[in-house]
Protein backbone atom coordinates (compact mmCIF):
# COMPACT_ATOMS: atom_id res chain seq x y z
CA UNK A 1 0.00 0.00 0.00
CA UNK A 2 0.99 3.51 -1.14
CA UNK A 3 0.90 4.66 2.68
CA UNK A 4 3.59 4.60 5.64
CA UNK A 5 2.40 5.38 9.26
CA UNK A 6 4.46 5.30 12.22
CA UNK A 7 3.35 7.14 15.78
CA UNK A 8 6.40 8.52 18.00
CA UNK A 9 4.80 8.11 21.52
CA UNK A 10 7.32 10.56 22.85
CA UNK A 11 6.52 13.27 20.83
CA UNK A 12 2.48 12.07 20.47
CA UNK A 13 2.67 12.65 17.12
CA UNK A 14 1.64 10.51 13.93
CA UNK A 15 3.73 10.44 10.69
CA UNK A 16 1.86 9.54 7.56
CA UNK A 17 3.64 9.16 4.41
CA UNK A 18 1.89 8.76 0.99
CA UNK A 19 3.55 8.10 -2.28
CA UNK A 20 3.00 6.46 -6.08
CA UNK A 21 -0.33 6.59 -7.21
CA UNK A 22 -2.72 6.79 -4.54
CA UNK A 23 -6.61 5.46 -5.13
CA UNK A 24 -9.46 5.38 -3.22
CA UNK A 25 -9.26 2.11 -2.05
CA UNK A 26 -5.33 2.81 -0.46
CA UNK A 27 -6.64 5.75 1.36
CA UNK A 28 -10.45 3.61 2.15
CA UNK A 29 -7.99 1.11 3.66
CA UNK A 30 -5.54 3.34 5.77
CA UNK A 31 -8.57 4.93 7.56
CA UNK A 32 -10.29 1.57 8.48
CA UNK A 33 -6.74 0.56 9.88
CA UNK A 34 -6.31 4.04 11.77
CA UNK A 35 -10.15 4.61 13.00
CA UNK A 36 -10.04 1.08 14.35
CA UNK A 37 -6.37 0.20 16.02
CA UNK A 38 -6.20 3.20 19.07
CA UNK A 39 -2.99 3.98 19.01
CA UNK A 40 -1.55 3.74 22.91
CA UNK A 41 -1.66 7.88 23.01
CA UNK A 42 -5.21 9.05 21.09
CA UNK A 43 -4.48 12.56 21.42
CA UNK A 44 -1.75 13.40 18.86
CA UNK A 45 -0.59 15.93 16.19
CA UNK A 46 -0.28 14.41 12.31
CA UNK A 47 2.09 15.03 9.74
CA UNK A 48 0.52 14.10 6.94
CA UNK A 49 3.19 13.88 3.78
CA UNK A 50 1.92 13.62 0.67
CA UNK A 51 4.54 15.26 -1.26
CA UNK A 52 5.46 12.34 -3.45
CA UNK A 53 1.97 11.36 -4.72
CA UNK A 54 2.10 10.74 -8.19
CA UNK A 55 -1.53 11.26 -10.20
CA UNK A 56 -3.71 11.72 -7.26
CA UNK A 57 -7.05 9.70 -7.82
CA UNK A 58 -8.75 10.04 -4.88
CA UNK A 59 -12.71 10.84 -5.55
CA UNK A 60 -14.78 13.85 -3.79
CA UNK A 61 -16.88 10.51 -2.21
CA UNK A 62 -14.23 8.66 -0.72
CA UNK A 63 -12.71 12.36 0.79
CA UNK A 64 -16.38 12.31 2.45
CA UNK A 65 -16.40 9.25 3.56
CA UNK A 66 -12.88 9.26 5.58
CA UNK A 67 -13.79 12.65 6.93
CA UNK A 68 -16.88 10.89 8.76
CA UNK A 69 -15.01 7.89 9.52
CA UNK A 70 -12.89 9.62 11.08
CA UNK A 71 -15.14 12.23 12.90
CA UNK A 72 -17.07 9.19 14.19
CA UNK A 73 -13.57 7.85 15.80
CA UNK A 74 -12.92 11.52 17.03
CA UNK A 75 -11.35 11.55 20.97
CA UNK A 76 -9.28 14.67 20.49
CA UNK A 77 -9.62 17.89 22.14
CA UNK A 78 -9.38 21.62 20.41
CA UNK A 79 -5.59 21.11 20.78
CA UNK A 80 -4.85 18.48 17.99
CA UNK A 81 -3.05 19.62 15.07
CA UNK A 82 -3.11 17.39 12.06
CA UNK A 83 -0.36 18.95 8.95
CA UNK A 84 -0.86 18.42 5.37
CA UNK A 85 1.80 18.69 3.18
CA UNK A 86 1.25 18.87 -0.81
CA UNK A 87 3.47 20.28 -3.20
CA UNK A 88 1.94 19.40 -6.67
CA UNK A 89 -1.21 21.67 -7.15
CA UNK A 90 -3.74 18.29 -7.77
CA UNK A 91 -2.47 16.82 -4.00
CA UNK A 92 -2.82 20.15 -2.60
CA UNK A 93 -6.05 20.88 -3.82
CA UNK A 94 -7.14 17.38 -2.63
CA UNK A 95 -6.00 18.23 0.90
CA UNK A 96 -8.09 21.12 0.77
CA UNK A 97 -10.96 19.78 -0.43
CA UNK A 98 -10.31 17.06 2.51
CA UNK A 99 -9.64 19.79 5.11
CA UNK A 100 -13.21 21.29 3.94
CA UNK A 101 -15.15 18.17 5.12
CA UNK A 102 -12.89 18.35 8.23
CA UNK A 103 -13.88 21.76 8.99
CA UNK A 104 -16.57 20.86 12.06
CA UNK A 105 -13.37 18.45 13.95
CA UNK A 106 -12.12 19.25 17.17
CA UNK A 107 -9.08 19.26 15.40
CA UNK A 108 -7.35 21.83 14.01
CA UNK A 109 -6.53 20.90 10.09
CA UNK A 110 -3.80 23.00 7.82
CA UNK A 111 -2.36 22.12 4.66
CA UNK A 112 1.38 23.59 3.75
CA UNK A 113 3.22 23.55 0.51
CA UNK A 114 6.54 22.78 2.70
CA UNK A 115 7.26 20.44 5.30
CA UNK A 116 9.46 22.96 7.08
CA UNK A 117 6.83 25.43 7.56
CA UNK A 118 4.24 22.11 8.65
CA UNK A 119 6.37 20.83 11.11
CA UNK A 120 7.24 24.25 12.86
CA UNK A 121 3.65 24.78 12.92
CA UNK A 122 3.18 21.47 14.73
CA UNK A 123 6.25 22.28 17.01
CA UNK A 124 8.76 19.93 15.52
CA UNK A 125 11.64 22.03 15.11
CA UNK A 126 14.98 21.43 15.89
CA UNK A 127 15.25 17.97 14.38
Amino acid sequence: MPIEHAFDPERRILSVRMFGEVSDEDVLRYAEEITSNALEDPVHDELIDVTEVHAPIVSTATLRRVAEMFRGSERQPESVKIAFVATSDAAYGIARMYQAFRSDSAATLRVFRDVEEARAWLGLTGD
